[in-house]
């Protein structure tokens, strides 16, 4: 059976190993909801980024199994998630996890999370967090 994020509790704690992205990420961003918008923001530039390298992407692009054109849309499609459900990103677990930690954007996110938290400005308990869970 197929748990979704928001029926973890305490009651039916999984090991960690046993967790699909989206449940370490509802966990994530219910530990250490004040660090979550600073994230998204991180996020947001990275797909401006993304955006603004295309054509250089698509030229240089080396990574597989992923393709150059499958990365920018990633890109796009988290972008309009964070223009579109800011404010649930932001404030609901399960948007945070559902959205963008659940199949291909699961890839991206976790991309740019792992990126996140080796800033200098990363807030010491996020970066052990999701390190804990991500790495």
């Amino acid at each position: 059976m197929r748990r979704t994020c928001h029926q973890l509790s305490a009651n039916n704690m999984q090991p960690l190993k046993s967790l699909n992205y989206a449940q370490r990420a509802a966990l994530l961003h219910n530990l250490l909801i004040t660090d979550i918008p600073d994230f998204l923001s991180f996020l947001y530039e990275y797909t401006e980024t993304v955006q603004d390298k295309s054509a250089e992407i698509r030229k240089t692009w080396t990574e597989q199994p992923l393709v150059a054109d499958l990365w920018i849309s990633l890109a796009s499609t988290i972008q309009k998630l964070l223009n579109e459900r800011s404010v649930e990103l932001h404030n609901q677990s399960q948007s945070f996890s559902e959205l963008l930690f659940r199949d291909f954007e699961a890839i991206f996110s976790v991309h740019v999370l792992l990126k996140y938290i080796k800033k200098e400005t990363t807030s010491a308990k996020f970066r052990q967090a999701a390190e804990l869970l991500f790495i």
